[in-house]
């Protein structure tokens, strides 16, 4: 599935008719990495809000199921 995701780099998908852009995010929780699929979205008073689309699980074991 996933390999490897550099810190730095941000994979995005946009559309630019409904403002809608996705993109994968790896969230730091305690001793373990997790990667996300988010997405980016106006509330109601127009501030960006993010919303997670699907969790891939932690970086780890992604890494380890490929080898």
């Amino acid at each position: 599935m996933i390999q490897y995701i550099p810190k730095w780099k941000r994979i995005e998908l946009k559309n630019t008719e409904d403002g809608v852009i996705m993109f994968i995010k790896s969230t730091k929780v305690k001793d373990y990495e997790y990667i996300n699929l988010v997405e980016s979205y106006r509330g109601e008073n127009g501030s960006t809000k993010h919303r997670v689309l699907y969790n891939f699980g932690r970086r780890d074991l992604l890494c380890e199921s490929k080898s």
